[in-house]
């Protein structure tokens, strides 16, 4: 069967952000699209990981050869493409679960050609939220005057993009820019949607600084407005997941040798595991259980958080239901007096923390996961079939076993 879509993602050592985009494209709620990666001959394990997706998600292809650029990666993805659209997603992005299907929606409604949304950073630091709250509001107030649309989303008609012999190969720097300039030109309709949600890294402006990243945007702006498609470097422009290495493994080293003996951390931390019950004709029972994206690192997770934040004296089950209210958005009752225990370390500013979790099996009582907490992206009650696919951590798919095995 011929896909709606065709994802085409080209990759240079992307071991790190491509298995992220990979698991949320696996875990879309429509699954009418193929993926192909088009890998420049990556030196780390970027193969390795991709491949591994097959089996979750079988229409992918990896391809590697010795593309030029980002540009002829992506036309030659374009090339092996079957789907009557297509998606150009960088690799280290992160799209929200339902992003297929609102695109889906959003191309049946409105008679368009080329669509990109806003793009939202993966961390909660400033320079990125900046950087990309300012490339948003541009493209959103230019999209009818001078439309363009940034490298992480690009998605487009299939036979528009083959009229237009996809992105030029010739151009160093934004290509992405020149292919919606032509594509307008062409009298190809446009929109920019705020939804769905797209985290995009802020490697970057983190690695570079936002001055930087901001004057080297503002530079290639002013220079395509005024001479056209950038065909020579105006500034360093590097490309590739090894770039934000670089440095990385001497500054380790130099830090190992100055903390021989590393601070520790304890940490005891209380939440819950929360199931509502649904109306059922049969003796069996029928569950939905809780499950909350994180808002910075954007992991699946049950809500939970440190025992005695706000009050000393608060007890672990006080602790737990709070935490429930706070990052899930709902009344709940403790249904075992008896915990869930898990255990996980991390380093966390050269300190490792070793955290202790006590999560308590709860039935829902009232309330809305969508009143949850800053620290929380979203919150949603979902079978324990999907709840398995989308939690991100091992201790948390762990403690749901135990969950379903009590219950």
């Amino acid at each position: 069967m011929t896909p709606f879509f065709s994802i085409i993602i080209p990759s240079l050592n992307e071991e790190d952000n491509l298995p992220v985009l990979l698991k949320s494209l696996a875990n879309q709620t429509d699954l009418d699209f193929e993926v192909i990666i088009c890998d420049c001959l990556s030196k780390d394990k970027t193969r390795e990981k991709a491949v591994s997706f097959k089996e979750k998600l079988p229409n992918l292809r990896f391809i590697q050869n010795k593309f030029e650029n980002v540009s002829a990666a992506r036309n030659f993805g374009a090339a092996q493409a079957a789907g009557q659209w297509l998606i150009f997603f960088d690799a280290d992005v992160d799209p929200e679960m339902n992003f297929i299907k609102i695109i889906k929606d959003k191309i049946a409604v409105n008679k368009l050609d080329v669509i990109t949304v806003w793009n939202r950073p993966k961390n909660a630091k400033l320079s990125g939220k900046i950087a990309l709250s300012l490339a948003n509001i541009a493209m959103s107030l230019f999209q009818n005057i001078k439309p363009g649309a940034n490298g992480p989303c690009i998605i487009i008609k299939r036979n528009l993009f083959l009229m237009l012999k996809g992105f030029d190969e010739k151009i160093v720097f934004g290509e992405d820019f020149d292919l919606i300039q032509r594509a307008w030109r062409s009298k190809a309709r446009f929109k920019v949607f705020i939804r769905p949600v797209l985290y995009v890294s802020t490697r970057r402006f983190d690695k570079e600084g936002l001055i930087k990243t901001i004057y080297k945007s503002v530079k290639a702006l002013v220079y395509q407005l005024f001479f056209g498609p950038i065909r020579k470097p105006i500034f360093r422009y590097e490309m590739g997941g090894q770039y934000y290495k670089k440095n990385k493994l001497s500054i380790n080293k130099k830090i190992m040798k100055n903390n021989t003996q590393a601070a520790i951390k304890y940490q005891t931390s209380a939440g819950g595991i929360v199931y509502k019950k649904l109306p059922s004709k049969s003796k069996s029972k029928n569950y939905l259980w809780l499950i909350c994206q994180h808002s910075q690192h954007k992991g699946w997770v049950f809500p939970k958080g440190l025992v005695g934040d706000k009050d000393q004296a608060e007890s672990m089950e006080t602790a737990a239901l709070r935490e429930v209210k706070e990052e899930g958005g709902v009344q709940a009752k403790i249904i075992t007096k008896k915990p869930i225990v898990t255990h996980y370390q991390y380093q966390w500013q050269g300190v490792l923390i070793k955290k202790t979790v006590y999560y308590y099996l709860m039935e829902y009582l009232s309330g809305d996961p969508k009143d949850h907490d800053w620290e929380i992206s979203q919150a949603k009650f979902l079978p324990a079939k999907q709840i398995k696919k989308i939690l991100t951590y091992k201790s948390d798919q762990q403690a749901f076993q135990k969950a379903l095995d009590i219950i």
